[in-house]
């Protein structure tokens, strides 16, 4: 065999091998699609109630819009949305000028009448003490002969008539600190309207008005909840309300996080609105649920149950494909894959019930239907509902 015979086989032995090495996988790959493991699902009719969805806002059970019980420039903002509050903590404080001059005032003539007060009693004092001492000494005069009994009465009567002199004197100059007092009293409460404290600890929920603003009974700086107790405040239809009650379980959603929470309706008008014909629920997390689940203002969701409960076929969310508007799951019959269009109904948590398209103890993949075909054949791993 020559030299070139011999390089061409061994490029032959070369190009086969290579061949053969390649259409290794395909038969590997063919094989292990004939044996894919798919999970299954057995579907059974179950109880099933239909459920209306309403949407509101987390709010505190207890909660006021603050303003001034007086009119004023808003001078100081001590409080942010979000911040905590105690009972009684000063939140903002107003300014009205003539407020404040009366105040002022009034403050000033309450000082000057208990400075007035004060002198009169120490001159009137001084006084009486002056007439005693007059009397003292014409006693002494009256034992010693060197005064007469009329000497004595004369002295007696001159120091009757200062104290009554100088108990009317501070009397009145004392009820003239007293109605001082009074209108310093009603300046002080007109000035206090001017500061807004927290009635109720809880949440700072919202700042109506900036620092400059002019603040009224009418405009509120302040909004305020008590996180200890929220609530969902729904306005719901009339003819759903009317199959509902106090108490009745509802599911909560909260939109931060898709969190489920268990709740119930806490109260429910008894009428409705004329002109909407909406009824009011309150809505409450059950106590077993995690409180911090629902912040103050935060969006949430809210399923009630309606009409009778009746039997549904229902499958896991997560087993149907959508292709545009058809939806569709996979199955398996005697061990090979179908696929099938359904018809959908209504959410119950995870699960989606099937109106039509399935029928009962079908076998639906519910893990490892993106994995196989229409037509293949799998190995069934079987689960219980």
């Amino acid at each position: 065999m020559t030299r070139t015979h011999t390089i061409a086989l061994l490029a032959l032995l070369a190009i086969l091998t290579s061949v053969f090495t390649l259409s290794r996988p395909e038969r590997d790959v063919l094989s292990a699609e004939e044996t894919k493991v798919v999970t299954t699902l057995a579907v059974a009719p179950s109880s099933f109630q239909s459920e209306a969805l309403f949407s509101g806002f987390v709010s505190g059970t207890k909660s006021a819009d603050l303003a001034p019980r007086g009119s004023g420039f808003i001078v100081r903002l001590l409080k942010e949305e979000g911040d905590r509050v105690s009972q009684g903590e000063t939140l903002a404080i107003l300014e009205a000028a003539e407020i404040r001059a009366n105040r002022q005032s009034a403050l000033d003539t309450l000082h000057t009448l208990d400075t007035t007060v004060s002198r009169t009693t120490r001159y009137y004092e001084q006084k009486v003490d002056e007439a005693k001492t007059v009397l003292d000494h014409t006693q002494d005069d009256f034992r010693s002969g060197s005064a007469s009994q009329q000497d004595v009465e004369t002295a007696e009567e001159a120091l009757k008539s200062v104290k009554r002199l100088r108990d009317a004197e501070i009397a009145s100059a004392k009820a003239n600190r007293t109605g001082a007092a009074s209108q310093a009293l009603l300046s002080a409460a007109l000035a206090d309207n001017l500061i807004i404290r927290a009635p109720f600890s809880g949440i700072i929920t919202r700042k109506h008005l900036s620092i400059g603003s002019i603040a009224s009974a009418e405009r509120p700086v302040y909004s305020i909840a008590s996180a200890d107790t929220t609530e969902i405040r729904v306005s719901i239809p009339s003819a759903i309300a009317r199959s509902l009650s106090a108490s009745t379980p509802v599911r909560i959603t909260a939109d931060a996080d898709e969190t489920e929470l268990p709740g119930h309706i806490f109260s429910l008008a008894p009428g409705s609105d004329a002109m909407t014909q909406q009824s009011l629920a309150r809505i409450r997390i059950d106590a077993s649920a995690d409180r911090d689940a629902l912040r103050l203002g935060e969006h949430a969701r809210i399923r009630f149950p309606v009409g009778a409960p009746r039997i549904a076929l229902m499958i896991p969310e997560t087993a149907i494909e959508h292709l545009y508007d058809d939806a569709r799951v996979t199955v398996v019959e005697n061990g090979v894959i179908e696929q099938k269009s359904v018809i959908l109904g209504q959410h119950r948590g995870t699960e989606r019930e099937i109106i039509s398209g399935l029928e009962p103890g079908e076998h639906v993949v519910i893990e490892g239907m993106h994995a196989v075909r229409s037509g293949q054949s799998v190995t069934e791993h079987y689960v219980e509902h």
